[in-house]
């Protein structure tokens, strides 16, 4: 697996609190401790700190601003649960035994709980951040199109979607299991479906968090743009001033690398990649784009590889190639993109338009 060298640390801690309430079952059987400090730190409340992990993580990589004070806001249902659990916990039962979670909540004689009071608040946690991180996804401000001319899973941070719609269907499967005992019997493989709902979270956390780059490259564009825009404040210099400013030889210079050089055939380009060969930055080059073009850089990019990929359907020399290849070799990364980008230009399918040509 490839770990990318900025993955956020909210992913790394992710991975060292699930398997918390494990851990403390674990040594409670296996070495019989009972103390308040294994209660404290191992004790099922771990399970309160995953929705806000995963949240964090989630506006870590979008770019949002973290307040400590948030941090703390978000952590208080672990605390409290955490402090409940040293007086009414009863010791962990031997390893070997099924439902851990009852037994770690199973209260002492000294205090009695509402029975599955704390599975039902660790299910409404789970979907509460679930939503909270879908709507985080959905409102984003980050205009990917901007600067990137492919957009892909990881832009659009799909991924994240399904991990927290696996999170609830994680929630809801403990719950069932845990408050109706008796529910493999009216609904078949409930049991299986905790386990399977688990590993696929783990599957989806591990196989695309770590993989996750993009967006903070982006915030790395963001940031840079809002220090340059700053820049720009301190020497009165506004944005607006821009539309004055001759951009005759940039325009010249951005012909010449799309066209003359084919840029545009490379699947990955990004704006910073254009703002470095213009030598400009890719606040202005972005603002040079919408401004000249009327488009944004995802348009402006494909409006190329569309023309490109029209030449070469209606080139006889490329009658062996498939519409696959045609759009890779007018770079694009895969079909469905292909196709999508190519109707919405020309109204017509890549293999409707070869027929017409």
């Amino acid at each position: 697996m490839c770990i990318k060298k900025n993955t956020p640390k909210y992913l790394w801690l992710l991975f060292v609190v699930i398997p918390i309430p494990f851990l403390g079952t674990l040594l409670g059987a296996t070495f019989g401790f009972d103390t308040i400090i294994i209660r404290m730190l191992f004790s099922a409340a771990s399970f309160f700190l995953i929705g806000p992990l995963l949240y964090f993580y989630c506006k870590s990589i979008l770019c949002e601003t973290i307040q400590k004070k948030a941090v703390f806001f978000h952590s208080i249902p672990f605390l409290l649960f955490s402090i409940l659990l040293i007086n009414v916990a009863s010791p962990p039962a031997p390893f070997g035994d099924n439902d851990f979670v009852t037994q770690i909540f199973q209260a002492s004689n000294k205090v009695k709980l509402p029975k599955y009071f704390l599975t039902t608040c660790i299910a409404l946690s789970n979907i509460f951040y679930s939503v909270l991180i879908i709507q985080l996804i959905r409102k984003s401000k980050l205009k990917v199109k901007e600067f990137y001319s492919v957009i892909n899973y990881s832009v659009t941070l799909q991924w994240l979607q399904w991990l927290a719609v696996f999170f609830v269907l994680l929630a809801i499967t403990s719950f069932i299991e845990k408050a109706y005992p008796g529910s493999e019997k009216s609904i078949p493989y409930v049991k299986q479906l905790g386990p399977l709902s688990s590993l696929l979270f783990l599957f989806f956390l591990s196989a695309f968090g770590f993989q996750q780059n993009v967006l903070s490259e982006l915030c790395s564009e963001k940031l840079s743009e809002e220090k340059s825009i700053i820049k720009a404040e301190e020497v009165h210099e506004v944005i607006p001033q821009k539309e004055e400013k001759n951009f005759n030889a940039l325009e010249i210079k951005m012909e010449e690398y799309m066209i003359g050089e084919q840029s545009f055939l490379n699947e990955n380009l990004r704006l910073s990649d254009v703002s470095k060969a213009m030598e400009v930055s890719t606040n202005e080059l972005s603002f040079f784009i919408n401004r000249t073009y009327q488009k944004n850089f995802y348009k402006y990019v494909n409006d190329f590889r569309i023309a490109h990929a029209c030449k070469l359907l209606k080139d006889k020399t490329y009658n062996k190639y498939t519409i696959v290849a045609i759009g890779f070799e007018s770079g694009f990364n895969s079909k469905s993109t292909f196709n999508q980008v190519f109707k919405e230009q020309t109204n017509l399918t890549p293999s409707a338009y070869r027929k017409a040509g």
